[in-house]
């Protein structure tokens, strides 16, 4: 078809073309088209919005194959960073109403806004560098404190945060066998959350101050301790208020002031400005703090007096076992230097030092020993390894020791000449290491070579792993070595034969802040192994000596112990252990109360001593109510059928009716009539009082109070010891005439003749405890809080006779074994409580630590002055084959000359007889 017939109409064309020109493609009126088609465009909208909200598939569930799991968790933080956005609306879409009605200052709506928020898409590398490596530990410290071995733990030990400080709590492998055969080589404990108090002032201020706070078995100013050499073992109280212990302490003395050298008298050096350590357990710290601050304050005579809280300027680090020596001799060594003064007290240590190679055993060092001197950095010979024990001396590196004509039996006896020396060094000639000064070592901390320059010194060395040699551009590291032994647990010097094994001698080092775990890592490469503090108080446990805070009673850190901490945020272990119990369904929890353990969780110490428990401690135990069932059951019952009940009562139940305004531990009530009475109230149930009202009315009522003091303590032995005629009635004011002498001279030397108040001492010590050491007669061992009673062999063997006092042992054989077992102690037989028991490595039998009522334990002493203790009840001679003799031997041999007592572990299982001496 040509142009002329393309422009013509349609009706004007024919035939072919026209047919044609019915497929020429048409012009569309786009505006037309749309409107026409309105009604399909948005039907097809709605299905496609309608389509998205029909999806079930949630972000969760368009994971990947390999990350699908049948329960998912609902953690935005598990889902992928491409899809986290669209679980963040999807959580938020379905809050429930409630939630939605919320206010926008909801901290959970404000939390999911900030959520929803897509996150900045950071790599790992990003992650990994050093700036922000160092910003994520900063944002994880918030709150508490990090150890600089805190990495090093987390990754080997479980840790707990205690006491305001991320603390390893117990390795992650089984670990309390296997620590105790590792005290034939070396253990290492980082203990840098000790407090370190420094204070400066005048040595007599100093003297006068400590005196007033602490008690101590040995005079401050002697000379051993005064020049520094010895540290002193302190046991701290209330300001002038022994019966109010606060816990055990070291104090080391520091250097007199440059400026005072000169001074030569002894008048003089006791006014001379010195410095003073005091180090103690992080949670009496501040504590203590308040104390110093108040009699500096009130006091006129310590106004001269400053002190500084030093615990993050200085690390530490123990080492137990036989080894411990061996293993700081192979990393700690000392520069070497031609110009050095023999008669320096900072080149004795030195000397002291490198001698003590000869000692196969730390103990054969004297314990409470202090070295001050410098060292190289242990990074430079790192890894260090132990030399072995049969190596001669003379092949170590020290100078000293290469050029020394001393022969090698006389090296122990040089030894100890050099440690006298030490000692009766005149303070005024005494130079101690730098670490007293804390400029001096942050200038060394700052000047400390880097690990990058360690390392581009080995690799130029010629052999590859030759250790690197001390230059001059190395810095000196100052540390303190102290002797540690079982002393510093206590507080006082231990005087008694002692029969557990010393599992916690040995050293503690003491370095700047920031070095202490460039020596960590060198005393492990050595084969130091590491522990935590459970193990800490296993050691404790093994040696026979009291832990703190846990073994502590009466103090305020054992109740922080118990109940917690709201400033550093950590439950105690009393609400830990109450409430496992019962979250327990009914039937698998055990019946304490049925069985008679009215206190299972917790000692009750006010209640021993016939005061009322405090409300906070109380709610934890089933004494609240015991008395309310008893004063229900007296309101209802006639006066006739509770004279019918009452024997049944005294039989069937552990607490009698009459017995409750009657002291705890009075037994012979008619025998002991010139014993002051304790009147006891019952507590209103339904008072409920706060904790804040109940510590106020604590410190006005009268509560009971732990004997700590060496001087009552030896007062004790000494009565326990000796032979009073018991045909005489004694009394137990008569009983305590000593040790209220030594009391009030105790008192005297602190306040002085007009500070004494008029108390009554006989009601004083009526409220007084006692730590006691219990080991087992013959099987099974004792669990915390199990009850300490009179040994029931002593009410069985009871005649009515002139002598009633005395046990009759022919009739304890005849008794029937079947009446007293499996009896829990009624409330008039308890005396004692335990406050950790288990089986002892180091005895071999079952051992506990316990406190027990001073009169208890004048009861138990009044009863068993002398009675042969040869109880068929817990030693089944028949069962032993030996002749009769070697029979009687065999329990004398056990129990010796102590005081036997019963004790009955809360499943009210067994009353097993145990031995009691004093601690």
């Amino acid at each position: 078809m040509n142009s002329k017939k393309r422009n013509n109409d349609f009706s004007k064309l024919h035939g072919r073309d026209k047919k044609k020109d019915q497929f020429k493609t048409k012009a569309i009126d786009i505006v037309n088209f749309v409107e026409s088609r309105a009604y399909e465009v948005c039907a097809m909208e709605n299905a496609i919005t309608l389509s998205k909200k029909s999806n079930n598939t949630r972000a969760f569930q368009t994971l990947p194959r390999h990350l699908r799991r049948r329960a998912a968790s609902h953690n935005i933080k598990r889902v992928p960073i491409r899809l986290r956005a669209k679980a963040i609306a999807e959580m938020k879409q379905s809050l429930s109403e409630k939630t939605k009605s919320k206010t926008v200052s909801d901290p959970s709506i404000d939390l999911l806004k900030k959520k929803s928020k897509p996150p900045p898409n950071k790599n790992r590398r990003h992650r990994r560098k050093r700036s922000t490596l160092v910003e994520i530990y900063t944002k994880r410290q918030n709150g508490k404190r990090w150890l600089e071995t805190h990495m090093w733990h987390t990754k080997r030990m479980k840790m707990a945060l205690k006491w305001g400080i991320m603390l390893a709590e117990t390795p992650n492998d089984k670990s309390h066998r296997s620590i105790y055969k590792a005290l034939h080589k070396s253990i290492i404990h980082d203990v840098s959350y000790i407090g370190t108090l420094k204070i400066v002032g005048k040595t007599n201020e100093i003297i006068d101050l400590i005196n007033k706070i602490s008690n101590s078995d040995v005079p401050l100013n002697q000379i051993s301790f005064i020049n520094g050499s010895k540290s002193v073992p302190l046991l701290l109280h209330e300001y002038e208020e022994i019966s109010n212990v606060i816990g055990p302490a070291l104090g080391i003395w520091g250097p007199i002031d440059n400026n005072q050298k000169s001074l030569k008298t002894e008048a003089q050096l006791e006014c001379s400005v010195q410095s003073f350590f005091i180090r103690l357990h992080p949670s009496i710290l501040p504590q203590v703090l308040e104390i110093i601050d108040k009699a500096i304050s009130n006091q006129t005579q310590f106004s001269s007096i400053e002190y500084y809280d030093k615990s993050k300027d200085l690390m530490s680090i123990d080492v137990y076992g036989s080894l411990s020596t061996d293993l700081l001799q192979c990393i700690f060594k000392t520069p070497a230097s031609e110009n050095k003064d023999k008669s320096d007290s900072a080149t004795i240590c030195e000397r002291i030092w490198n001698l003590s190679k000869c000692v196969s055993d730390s103990k054969s060092i004297p314990e409470g020993l202090v070295l001050s001197f410098d060292v190289i950095d242990p990074r430079l010979k790192f890894p260090q390894k132990m030399s072995p024990k049969n190596k001669s001396i003379e092949s170590n590196e020290s100078e000293y020791l290469k050029n020394s004509t001393i022969k090698t039996e006389n090296k122990y006896s040089k030894l100890i000449e050099l440690i006298q020396l030490y000692y009766n060094t005149n303070p005024s000639n005494s130079l101690h290491a730098h670490i007293w000064n804390t400029s001096l070592c942050e200038k060394i901390l700052k000047s400390k070579t880097s690990e990058d320059d360690l390392n581009n010194r080995r690799k130029n060395n010629l052999i590859p792993g030759t250790k690197l040699k001390f230059t001059d551009k190395d810095v000196k590291i100052p540390i303190m070595l102290i002797r540690r032994g079982p002393s510093h647990i206590k507080g006082y010097s231990l005087k008694t034969d002692f029969k557990h094994k010393d599992c916690i001698s040995g050293w503690t080092v003491i370095c700047p802040t920031g070095f202490v775990l460039d020596f960590w890592k060198s005393l492990v490469f050595a084969g130091g192994r590491a522990i935590g503090l459970n193990e800490q108080s296993m050691l404790c446990f093994e040696s026979g000596l009291p832990s703190f805070p846990s073994s502590w009673p009466l103090s305020k850190a054992y109740y922080k112990h118990l109940l917690g901490d709201s400033q550093s945020a950590v439950e105690g272990i009393l609400k830990t252990r109450f409430d496992s119990w019962t979250k327990k369904p009914k039937s698998k929890k055990e019946n304490f109360e049925k069985k008679g353990a009215l206190c299972p969780f917790y000692p009750p110490i006010h209640s021993l001593v016939g005061l009322d428990e405090p409300e906070v401690l109380s709610k934890y135990s089933f004494l609240m109510n015991k008395l309310t069932k008893q004063t229900l059951q007296t309101e209802k019952d006639d006066s006739s059928q509770n004279i019918e009940c009452s024997e049944e009562s005294a039989i069937d139940s552990n607490f009698s009716p009459q017995a409750e305004n009657k002291p705890l531990i009075d037994i012979e009530s008619n025998t002991e009539t010139s014993d002051l009475k304790i009147a006891t109230t019952n507590l209103d149930t339904s008072a409920k009082l706060s904790a804040d009202i109940v510590t106020l009315l604590a410190d006005q009522r009268p509560s009971p109070w732990l004997i700590s003091s060496l001087a009552i303590l030896e007062g004790i032995k000494k009565i326990l010891k000796s032979n009073f005629n018991l045909d005489k009635p004694l009394s137990f004011e008569n009983w305590i005439k000593p040790l209220v002498e030594i009391y009030d001279g105790i008192i005297l030397t602190k306040t002085g003749p007009l500070s004494i108040s008029p108390v009554n001492k006989a009601v004083n010590f009526n409220h007084a405890i006692v730590r006691v050491l219990l080991y087992s007669v013959k099987r099974g061992s004792a669990e915390d809080n199990a009850v300490i009673s009179i040994p029931s062999f002593v009410h069985k063997g009871m005649s009515n006779g002139k002598n009633s006092n005395k046990f009759n042992f022919v009739q304890s054989q005849n008794l029937n074994k079947s009446n007293l077992a499996d009896k829990f102690p009624s409330k008039k037989e308890i005396i004692g409580y335990v406050v950790n028991g288990d089986y002892s490595y180091s005895v071999s039998k079952g051992f506990a630590l316990g406190v027990i009522s001073l009169k208890g334990l004048y009861k138990i002493w009044k009863q068993q002055t002398y009675i042969p203790i040869l109880s068929t009840e817990s030693v089944d001679l028949k069962q032993i084959d030996l002749p009769k003799n070697d029979k009687h031997k065999k329990v004398k041999k056990e129990t010796k000359s102590d005081l036997v007592v019963d004790v009955s572990n809360v499943n009210g299982k067994l009353r097993r007889l145990y031995s009691l001496s004093l601690m």
